[in-house]
Order: C-alpha cells, then structure tokens, then sequence
C-alpha cells in the first residue's frame, strides 16, 4: 500500500510540474536547472515520506492518514516548485532584481539558502565526480562554491545539518594544471591557512573538496572521486 501511495505521489508531482513549465514558458527557462529541481523536490518528498511512514507505524496512525500527509507534502513542494520557476525566469529576465532584501540581508532563490552574503545549494542525494557537480551546478544558474570564508561554509554544514554522514563536498578550487598553483574558479588563489593538516598531500589529487570533519577544511582528492558538491549563486547588488 506505501508502495504505491508513494508511486502515485511521484507521478502526480511529475506531471503536475510538467504542466507547471508549461504555463511558466519552458523557453525562459534552463532545462538542467529544471531537472535539478524537480530531483530535489522529488528527493525532499520521498525523505518526508519515508519520515511519516516511519511515525506511521510507530504510533498506529492508518493509512489515511498517511494519504492525507503525503497530498499536503506533494501540495508545498508544488508550491515551492512554482515560485522556484518564477524567481528562475525573473532572474534571466531582470538579472539584478531582487538579489538583496531590506538593510542589505542577502536573499536567495530556491534551492538556494543564505549564509551570511552568499548563497549555496547542498546537494546531499547523488555522489559525482568535480567536473560532473560543476556541470549540474551550472544547470542552476551557479557554479561549485567559491566561498568568502571556508571555514564559515563549512559552519553551516555542522549546523542546518547535524546528523548528516557525509563528510567530503566538492568545491569550486583545483590545481588548475600546474602542480601546486591551487585557484579557485575566479583565479584566486587558494589560501595556505584554509588547508587541512598535512593537506595538500600530492599525488593524483587535483581538485578540492571541503571536509565537514575537519578545521581548517579543505582537501585535495582525485577529481574523478564521486562525493557529494556545494553549489552557489553569485548574488548581485542592487544598482
């Protein structure tokens, strides 16, 4: 019965969204950056789910009202979803348009969150090799994370997710075919101080991940390794 409440679920989310990008005007849009929505909309929907079931039948809550639980999630992620498209086709349309909020507080669009004056996407779900989370990342309008403060990104990971076994994110730094010149992918150069201990240990290692477990948290690893990425959105000021 789960089963198929939760195949129901998903087909009724797939095909709503479908008629959702049709009414928004699939051209203003990028189709990666939609997909890339849709995947964690549908990710977040089956990790609550699998959370009522679990309350379900530990407390002996029917099955209807199960049911009930997983329409209103399909109803809020289908809400966020459409405002994800809006803000998606507001951004390409008017680029400089709601970047910032009142008293200059960074305001970031879904599936970004703020943390401090940047904005990140976390993907959790699917392990990648670099090059492939920097693609999948470009579908959203952003690229792998080039944060100010490393050590304040990897501060937000301990704490909007505590329980979390992951433990390496691709960033956006590699040794950028010279051995040794660490850059970030606006050509900065890696910071000395933000390298954990005995990092970086050579070898074929040549892209950089941020390590949750570590302070400070940066790595060097093998860019074909297949770990989770940060992705983020460069915010632009109002004129």
């Amino acid at each position: 019965m789960k089963v198929l409440l939760g195949a129901i679920a998903v087909a009724v989310l797939s095909q709503t969204f479908l008629l959702l990008v049709q009414s928004q005007g699939i051209g203003d849009l990028d189709n990666k950056g939609l997909a890339a929505l849709l995947e964690e909309a549908l990710n977040r929907l089956k990790e609550q789910n699998k959370k009522d079931e679990n309350s379900g039948a530990q407390t002996g809550v029917p099955a209807g009202s199960v049911m009930n639980t997983m329409a209103t999630n399909i109803t809020d992620v289908l809400k966020d979803l459409t405002q994800a498209i809006q803000n998606n086709t507001n951004m390409i349309q008017n680029p400089g348009a709601g970047a910032h909020g009142p008293h200059g507080t960074v305001e970031c669009e879904m599936p970004f969150f703020p943390v401090k004056s940047e904005c990140f996407y976390v993907n959790k779900y699917k392990r990648v090799s670099w090059s492939e989370a920097r693609k999948f990342c470009k579908g959203l309008g952003s690229d792998l994370a080039e944060p100010n403060r490393v050590n304040t990104l990897r501060a937000m990971l301990l704490d909007k997710y505590p329980e979390d076994s992951s433990k390496f994110f691709w960033v956006g730094a590699s040794e950028n075919g010279v051995e040794g010149n660490w850059t970030w992918i606006s050509s900065r150069r890696v910071q000395p101080a933000d390298w954990g201990t005995g990092q970086p240990d050579g070898g074929n290692e040549n892209c950089v991940v941020l390590s949750r477990d570590d302070y400070p948290p940066l790595h060097d690893s093998p860019c074909y390794t297949h770990t989770m990425f940060i992705c983020e959105r460069i915010v632009l000021s109002r004129l």
